[in-house]
């Protein structure tokens, strides 16, 4: 089973996933490259990115994501990565992409 830290290494491919419209989207793209992650789990981690401030969200609500544990690991993924493509001052892309589900 993959990782969304593997998968999404390669720039284009996290760019192609980036420009997924829906979470069935989302996460049939990493599905089908062996990271299993259910919708909620995908709409869970969109959410904690909406309540980022300044590209971190607060101890409390990194301790909220799914309690920690996968979720949490494939949130960090999802931001790091986001990052690196977008630029600290484009994060709010990423944010913005979740935010249209």
């Amino acid at each position: 089973m993959a990782t969304v830290k593997e998968v999404l290494s390669n720039q284009e491919v996290a760019e192609e996933f980036f420009s997924k419209e829906t979470p069935e989207e989302a996460q049939a793209f990493l599905q089908e490259r062996g990271v299993e992650i259910s919708l909620d789990e995908i709409k869970e981690i969109g959410a904690a990115l909406e309540k980022m401030q300044d590209g971190e969200l607060s101890e409390d609500d990194l301790e909220n994501v799914a309690g920690g544990g996968v979720i949490r690991d494939a949130y960090d993924d999802i931001v790091s990565i986001g990052k690196e493509i977008f630029t600290r001052r484009n994060m709010d892309k990423v944010k913005r992409w979740f935010r249209r589900w």
